[in-house]
């Protein structure tokens, strides 16, 4: 992730100070070579080891990807530190240097980056979250930028400390980044593990002042107090006293700032995974622009990225599952393609229930293992746009065609009288005295090999049938034979079969958009109706499948008429 994790302190005598800063160098190709040098600890600290010393940076030609432009030649600021509260590190210690060798980068922590223009905005920003910000309340991070396009989101908090004013002393934790859209899009994830940080820091930090509170009396150890005639005075009175702390022995673990250089790494790092950018070759897809249009916006304007709204899974039951009835149900045999429901339940059931799935009647999945309805309803629904798809994973009351197009349910649960135009897909497991010993022998025998399954799911007994009696076309649709080619072709792997399907279904929402502006326009003669349908290279069987469809289309194609 191209930003800088920075430490910050708050220093009784010399303000807003930076501690501590991790930030990402891209290796080049061609590494120099150099002998690996040993950290103090013993490790093994050259430059293709993951962690070692700061003098390894200097033997690899780094290239800077930090969120700010600085030139490499310039060198190292020179700030001077005051006392042990404004220290990280030791003389003769620079900081620590990670490497991933897969992704050449590596990342650098030090006490102040190396180059005095990223000093200056580390600075800014330091001194702006301590002592210029205010949030409303002391433990919520808070943004905030400026003209420059640098933008920092900063978390406040403080440490317990006997022998400092007020007994605390104030630190935040920043990010500095220079692309706004990408850090308001981070918060939740660098927030979240931000606060970990802090907690294991508090924690530590409030063991110390406890057993500095029970073994000295707190009095004793406050800073003398003499009446001040000016700052010079209290800067001579205070230095006179006990010397600030740092902030190892404020939680008296001397490896603190390794625990940092780890942490901040790690965010530096899953960060950059977590948000990946990609780039859109042509228009949006149909099922992109319905993906859009599902994302919720907060009320300070964000949107909230990859949101999915889960599905409710209430029981399955009036009576409450039992531990070992969940743990068999996690135990049990999943769908994980579509071409596994092909096998198990032969083409003549399989094209019976697609048929019905893509003419828009409402597939009713049953049987008693959640883990397996689960399962073919997510194999099931790659043959419908996003639109027309809407799930219920697993109730214990049946919902109507009008709100779930997916309703899965255990087979003790009965079905109403009044169906709208339905299928039922009933799953039922082998008796136990018919199959216990090869479903046991199966298990035994696939268990080292990464059984899938499947073997076990061709003993359940399959059946498909329509309980309102649903009619299906004379004519199958042409959509429906091209999937079904695409399922039983040898030569396509089954990677490719849902690309391939998702192709498909543009191709025919396409068809569906024109239908709709025809529709929406006064078109309704016979013959006219007959002309479009050649003219976007559809029959009239496929006319029932279009009609569906049309109702998943997005709000944006459906109001652009």
């Amino acid at each position: 992730m191209n930003a800088i994790v920075a430490l910050c302190h708050f220093c009784e005598l010399h303000g807003p100070a930076v501690l501590f800063c991790t930030r990402a160098f891209a290796r080049p190709d061609e590494e120099s070579s150099s002998s690996d040098t040993e950290s103090r600890d013993g490790r093994d600290s050259g430059p293709n080891s993951f962690y070692c010393s700061m003098e390894c940076a200097s033997t690899s030609n780094l290239t800077d990807t930090g969120s700010v432009p600085a030139s490499p030649a310039v060198d190292k600021p020179r700030v001077p530190v005051h006392c042990e509260a404004c220290r990280s590190f030791e003389d003769g210690h620079s900081g620590f240097i990670s490497s991933d060798v897969e992704s050449q980068v590596s990342y650098i922590s030090s006490q102040y980056p190396h180059q005095p223009e990223v000093y200056g905005i580390i600075r800014k920003a330091c001194v702006r979250s301590l002592s210029g910000e205010v949030c409303t309340g002391r433990d919520c991070p808070f943004f905030f930028g400026d003209d420059q396009g640098i933008h920092v989101l900063s978390q406040n908090f403080s440490l317990k400390d006997i022998l400092s004013r007020g007994f605390q002393r104030n630190y935040s934790i920043i990010v500095v980044m220079t692309d706004k859209i990408f850090l308001l899009n981070s918060w939740p994830f660098l927030t979240k593990h931000i606060h970990q940080i802090i907690d294991e820091l508090k924690a530590k930090a409030d063991a110390v002042y406890i057993k500095e509170s029970a073994r000295y009396p707190i009095r004793d150890q406050r800073p003398p107090t003499v009446p001040l005639r000016n700052h010079r005075s209290y800067r001579q009175i205070r230095s006179n006293a006990k010397p600030a702390r740092s902030l190892k022995d404020l939680t008296s673990d001397n490896q603190v700032f390794e625990y940092l250089h780890k942490t901040f790494t790690w965010l530096l790092k899953a960060g950059s995974n977590r948000l990946i950018e990609r780039m859109m070759e042509g228009p949006p897809t149909e099922e992109s622009v319905v993906d859009m249009e599902k994302q919720e916006e907060t009320e300070e304007g964000f949107v909230k990225l990859f949101y999915r709204k889960e599905d409710v899974i209430p029981e399955c039951s009036s009576t409450p599952h039992s531990d070992t009835e969940d743990a068999e149900s996690k135990l049990s045999p999943t769908f994980e393609h579509p071409r596994n429901l092909l096998k198990v339940l032969g083409y003549a059931q399989f094209h019976e229930l697609l048929c019905h799935i893509l003419i828009g009647h409402q597939v009713i999945v049953r049987a008693q293992r959640r883990n397996l309805v689960h399962s073919a309803i997510q194999c099931l629904k790659v043959f419908l746009p996003k639109g027309c798809c809407h799930i219920v994973s697993f109730t214990k009351n049946y919902d109507e065609w009008r709100r779930c197009s997916f309703v899965g349910m255990s087979l003790d649960v009965p079905l109403p009288g009044n169906l709208m135009p339905s299928v039922v897909l009933d799953m039922r497991e082998p008796a136990r005295n018919e199959a216990a010993d090869s479903v046991g022998m199966t298990r035994s025998m696939f268990a080292a090999q990464n059984y899938n399954g499947l073997d076990e799911l061709e003993s359940y007994r399959y059946s498909t049938y329509s309980p309102t009696n649903s009619a299906l076309p004379q004519k199958m649709p042409t959509v429906l034979e091209k999937m079904e080619k695409t399922l039983l072709s040898e030569d396509l792997a089954d990677c490719l079969v849902e690309p391939f399907l998702t192709c498909l279904k543009e191709e025919w929402l396409n068809k569906a958009k024109v239908l709709y502006k025809y529709t929406k326009v006064g078109g309704n003669r016979l013959k006219e109706d007959a002309k479009l349908l050649n003219l976007i290279g559809a029959k009239e069987e496929d006319r029932v499948v279009l009609e569906f469809w049309m109702k998943g289309l997005s709000l944006q194609n459906q109001m652009h008429h």
